[in-house]
């Protein structure tokens, strides 16, 4: 996917995205930190001296603050990305239907190239912003939480690390469902165009 937006948006769109990543992988990151202190924080919560919080919960907030500000950030840069792809999709469509001749827009095929370029250049569109910051959470947010989590309890860590497999089928599992949904949907919409 990542390599496809890359290829689509060209030499001159690969700095936003670029942006974009980093902003997304930073914020992942801080998102697992924040995840794993919470071992801590609840450790001295519960544990005989509640007053050793507050430093585990000072980076908590600080990183729970430091999320919140690279996520904002990322949104914003997604939505940038998205609106650069919609451009460069749209003109690539004007250019070739420029080349076309009037004999090929029969209803049809003008009926498919509308619904290209409104709903399918505007799935395409909604890639950075809303299908990228989950690919990269999915991804980052776990690793680094049971990564952190080591430094406070192995034990807990160790339990992260068994439960990931079935967590990854699980994910599979409905990433399959979700894909035959989307095949049935997207049929259903192009026959009815």
């Amino acid at each position: 996917m990542i390599r496809q937006l890359y290829r689509v948006l060209g030499p001159e769109g690969s700095r936003p995205l670029n942006r974009l990543l980093v902003l997304q992988c930073a914020a992942a990151v801080l998102q697992g930190v924040a995840f794993a202190l919470l071992v801590p924080v609840l450790r001295a919560l519960l544990g005989p001296a509640p007053d050793d919080v507050w430093p585990w919960l000072t980076a908590f907030v600080g990183c729970a603050i430091a999320h919140a500000v690279l996520q904002g950030a990322a949104v914003s840069g997604g939505f940038t990305v998205g609106s650069q792809l919609s451009r460069v999709l749209h003109q690539r469509m004007a250019d070739q239907a420029l080349r076309l001749p009037l004999g090929w827009f029969d209803a049809g095929r003008t009926a498919e190239f509308s619904r290209l370029a409104g709903q399918n250049v505007i799935q395409v569109m909604s890639t950075p912003a809303h299908l990228l910051r989950p690919f990269i959470s999915s991804l980052l947010t776990p690793a680094t939480l049971v990564a952190a989590t080591f430094f406070f309890d192995v034990r807990t860590a160790l339990v992260l690390l068994v439960c990931a497999p079935v967590l990854f089928a699980v994910q599979a599992a409905s990433g399959a469902v979700m894909r035959r949904l989307d095949l049935g949907r997207d049929a259903a919409i192009g026959e009815s165009a």
